[in-house]
Formats: C-alpha cells, sequence, structure tokens
C-alpha cells in the first residue's frame, strides 16, 4: 500500500512540475450527497447517509481541449445498519458447564461515520459551447486516506440467554453471568484501510469574466478495494464486549461509494503571452514619368523657278517650311509583379472546422508555387499567414487556434520550398469575421487562414 501512495504522489509531483504553460486553473469545490460507506448485512439491512466533499485542484490544458487536474481534498462517509438476527455460539460457564450464548437483535441500529483525505488525479477535457458557457468532465482515479472513522449505537436491543442442551434449559436475565437485556448506547472508533477509487466529474461552466469561471455539476466515485477487511467475532460477546458492526462477521465488503453534486470556480492563472501582429503596409512605388520624345521638324523645300520678270510689277517667291509631326505612340505599361502576388494571396481562402487545426478545403499548389516564386525572387517581400477563429471558446484559446492553423499552412508552403524566413505566421482569433458569429453556418465561414502579401 506505500508503494501505490509513493507512485500517485510522485504522479502528482511529475505533473505540478512539467506544467509550465499559460494555460492552467486553479479551482475550488464543495459539494455533497449520498455518501454511502457501502457494506453488505447477510442478516439485515444497509443504507447511506448524505456527507460532504471539499476540494482544491489544479489543472493544466495542453490543449483548448483536453488537460490534467491534480490536487487535494477532503470527503465524508456514512452508513447507518438495522440487524434482526438470532445466533448462537458455544461457550463454557464459571463451573464448567457447557452451553449455547444465544442472541437476539431486535431492530439494533448502528450508525457509521468516516472522513478520508483525497488525492486525485484525473484527464479533463472541456468543450466550449459560446463565449459565456461551456462543459468540463474529468475521469480518473484518487487515493483516499482515512482520518477518523466512529460508530455510535441508537436504537433496538440485544437479548443474550444462555442455552444447556444437557438440561434442557434457557437461562435469562442473570447479568452476572452475562445474560440480560442490552440496550447500551455504544461509542468507539473503527480502523480502516486506505481505498482507491474511481472518479468521474462532469459539469458546466459560465464565464464571469476573462480569467473566472463558475462551476456546477456532479460527482461519482467508487472504491476499488476494501476499505474494512472481514472479521470472525460477534457483534456482542459474552464477555460484554461490544465489537460493532464493520468489526462482526455480520458485514462484508466495506467499500465507499458517492454519488452527489457541487459547485466551485476555476481561476485561470499563468501569464498570457502576447500576440505579435504585423499589420500590412501598402507599398510606396515610385512613379516614373516618361518624357515625350521630342518630334523633329521636317524642312520641305519647294524648288523655286526662275523668276519671271513682268512689266510693270515683279513676284518674288520664297521657300516654305512644313512642319510634319510625328505620330504618338501609346505606352504598354507592364503589369506590376507585386500586385499580381498580392491579388494572388487575396484570392486564397483556407477553411477549417471549428476548434480543429486541419485544413478542409482543396489547396490549390499553383497558387502557392506562384506565391513562392514571387517571394524567392524578391528577398524584400514577406507573405503573411493569418489565422482566424469563430467567436466559439475564450479569446487566449482562439487566439492559440488561429495560431496553430496559421503554422500549418506555413507547413505545407515550406514543404513546397518557400523560404521560411519570409512566411510570417500571426493569429486575428474572432477579432476580424467574415460574418457575423451568429450562426453554426457563419461560425464555419469564419474559421479560415488568409494570406498577405507585404513589403518590409
Amino acid at each position: 500500500m506505500k508503494n501505490k501512495i509513493i507512485i500517485v504522489l510522485s504522479l502528482l509531483a511529475s505533473v505540478m512540475i512539467q506544467a509550465q504553460e499559460p494555460t492552467q486553473y486553479l479551482h475550488f469545490s464543495v459539494g455533497g450527497g449520498l455518501n454511502n460507506l457501502s457494506y453488505t448485512v447477510p442478516n439485515g439491512s444497509q443504507t447511506g447517509r448524505v456527507g460532504y466533499t471539499i476540494n482544491g485542484a489544479y489543472s493544466y490544458f495542453f490543449t483548448p481541449n483536453w488537460g490534467l487536474q491534480a490536487g487535494l481534498g477532503i470527503q465524508s462517509f456514512g452508513s447507518i445498519s438495522k440487524l434482526n438476527y438470532f445466533t448462537t455460539a458455544p461457550a463454557i460457564d464459571s463451573e464448567g458447564d457447557a452451553f449455547e450464548f444465544r442472541s437476539q437483535y431486535a431492530n439494533w441500529q448502528e450508525k457509521q461515520n468516516a472522513l478520508f483525505i483525497e488525492i486525485p488525479i484525473a484527464a479533463q477535457y472541456r468543450y466550449t459551447i459560446n463565449e459565456k458557457f461551456g462543459l468540463i468532465g474529468s475521469l480518473g482515479a484518487k487515493m483516499a486516506l482515512p482520518v477518523y472513522a466512529t460508530y455510535n449505537t441508537f436504537g433496538g436491543q440485544i437479548k443474550t440467554t444462555g442455552y444447556y442442551k444437557q438440561w434442557d434449559l434457557e437461562v435469562s436475565d442473570l447479568p452476572e453471568q452475562g445474560f440480560s437485556t442490552i440496550t447500551n448506547s455504544f461509542t468507539d472508533k473503527i480502523s480502516l484501510n486506505p481505498v482507491f477509487m474511481g472518479l468521474v466529474d462532469f459539469g458546466g461552466l459560465y464565464k464571469l469574466s476573462s480569467n473566472l469561471e463558475l462551476y456546477a455539476g456532479a460527482y461519482f466515485n467508487y472504491g476499488f478495494n476494501k476499505a474494512k477487511a472481514s472479521d470472525t467475532k460477534a457483534i456482542y460477546e459474552l464477555n460484554g464486549v461490544y465489537n460493532g458492526m464493520l468489526a462482526s462477521n455480520q458485514v462484508q465488503n466495506v467499500k465507499p461509494v458517492s454519488l452527489g453534486l457541487k459547485v466551485g470556480i476555476y481561476l485561470q492563472i499563468g501569464k498570457q503571452k502576447p500576440t505579435i501582429k504585423i499589420e500590412a503596409k501598402e507599398p510606396v512605388l515610385p512613379v516614373v514619368t516618361k518624357k515625350p520624345e521630342a518630334t523633329k521638324d521636317t524642312v520641305v523645300t519647294v524648288v523655286q523657278k526662275p523668276a519671271t520678270v513682268e512689266t510693270p510689277k515683279t513676284v518674288v517667291e520664297t521657300p516654305v517650311v512644313v512642319s510634319t509631326p510625328k505620330p504618338i505612340q501609346k505606352e504598354v505599361k507592364s503589369p506590376n509583379p507585386f500586385k499580381s502576388a498580392q491579388a494572388i494571396a487575396s484570392s486564397i481562402k483556407i477553411r477549417f472546422d471549428e476548434n480543429s487545426t486541419k485544413s478542409i478545403s482543396k489547396i490549390n499548389n499553383e497558387k502557392f508555387k506562384s506565391l513562392i516564386e514571387y517571394l524567392k525572387s524578391n528577398p524584400k517581400a514577406d507573405l503573411q499567414i493569418i489565422g482566424h477563429t469563430s467567436s466559439t471558446g475564450s479569446r487566449r484559446n482562439n487566439m492559440k487556434l488561429g495560431t496553430e492553423r496559421a503554422l500549418e499552412i506555413q507547413k505545407k508552403f515550406i514543404w513546397l520550398g518557400a523560404p521560411k524566413g519570409q512566411l510570417i505566421t500571426l493569429s486575428k482569433a474572432y477579432d476580424e469575421p467574415l460574418v457575423p458569429n451568429t450562426t453554426k453556418e457563419n461560425r464555419a465561414k469564419n474559421c479560415r487562414v488568409e494570406l498577405k502579401m507585404i513589403t518590409k
């Protein structure tokens, strides 16, 4: 048993040491229900009693949904037994005569109480319904160490007699010989063993603030081993010793079992890593103005005929210069490679299922390769890979989910040969939805990755 305790404590220490990531919670809860110190009474009946549980625990969620829990708590258990039973045992009186010691239990009632310190370790799963509500469940085991256990009787009677078979004589009402009617109240301690228990918790979370959530749910615990070994002693002996129900031959398979409700709080702890957002700036391109080519004047010389002198006046012809303009050619602009790369990047929409990092869109490798070729030939260009989510879940979890989606697409680019140093991943979570997060269809549209080409 000591080895088992050491193993449990070692696992607890291991979880606490390794849990260094920021998605961590401290939570506290109280509850109550039917906390039964369960056992079998072949010649009577047994019922459980109401008990309580108080717990403090630490949880580390290594994904948005899955985590581990370790903690410390206390839980009370109780039971009531009633016995209607006739028993005999061989005995010898003070004078050496043999007889049967007879005991008649009539509505004899005993109450037991026990308190255990518990060390639980469990796997946890949480599912976010919307920004306010979520579900959480735990499945695991715990070591329950008994702190104290007691019993006390509170009703009925035990009538003892002696039957001498050799004389066919039954003797009663001789207290000095141990034959009497007992209605006394007996109280004493019980010795119990440590118990390994299975645990199941399930409930809901309601967000009160960014780091505080209210919990309400149900719990079930079941003991795997016996808290008390079976005994061979009688409940009440001839010498007046009362051993109690759990230390007698009338009780079997003592195991704690509990089922109830509890409430508590979840407090998120740990520093949140800020997400660095790189905003894309539109490139400033120099404006090149082409000077128009100067047109050359074409001089056309008109051959002058010899002047003819007429009487009475003389007409003199002079050379005429005619300017012929060169035809104007329209300038044909070549396409801008950066703007082409921008257009290709913005045309790519990659979809995801909610709470998933696996793409459900068909990837266009040709477009990816076009962007990769541009990046290789333009070292001063970068490609932003931006992860988006729906509004389901906490902002912290959605920032992480958006980053994981961006990293998934980055792996695709690297696999196709893109220079890793020119790929920038970031998460916008649910800050920039395509459509309002009001329906399931809209939330599906917002689960995406977008691409944006920028210059340094």
